[in-house]
């Protein structure tokens, strides 16, 4: 075999395995994103005298594979400020097109929370920014699923996205 010939050969068989490498992050179980909502938040009370929150979270698997979930790590933010960020594991299976509630316990950032109040001092708008992010982890080789919803909360008493 020539020096060219070895050369073309190296450079196929780097092709092929880069071909591998893409197509096998390209896969994916899930035929569409799961939907992850904020069904209830409600306070509770914490160790040492700081509040807590238990929070429920309504996952929905809209995909034909089953959806396990090893862990959860989400942040409720309002107006830029993080306000609850939490972490959840240990959950059953949501089966395919089907729905659970997963409920979590969190801490507050009282630091955002400070920051929050003090600039809703000023805030003449009757709606509020809200963020809610979450990344769900389905373990093993798969990518993590992020989730992210944004919308508005009207003061005067109706919610928009």
């Amino acid at each position: 075999m020539t020096g060219k010939a070895r050369k073309i050969l190296k450079l196929f068989c780097v092709y092929v395995a880069a071909l591998g490498l893409v197509s096998c992050a390209s896969m994916s179980p899930y035929d569409e994103k799961p939907t992850v909502v904020l069904k209830s938040f409600q306070p509770m009370s914490g160790e040492g005298g700081v509040p807590g929150f238990q929070i429920g979270l309504g996952v929905i698997n809209p995909s034909r594979s089953p959806l396990e979930l090893h862990g959860v790590v989400y942040t409720i933010s309002i107006e830029g400020q993080e306000l609850v960020k939490g972490v959840g594991k240990d959950f059953p299976t949501v089966e395919p097109y089907s729905e659970t509630t997963l409920t979590l316990t969190a801490q507050p950032n009282l630091l955002g929370g400070i920051r929050l109040l003090t600039g809703l001092v000023g805030n003449t708008s009757d709606a509020v920014n809200y963020e809610f992010e979450a990344k769900l982890d389905t373990g093993g080789w798969s990518v993590p699923i992020r989730v992210k919803e944004k919308g508005q909360f009207n003061l005067a008493g109706q919610s928009r996205e």
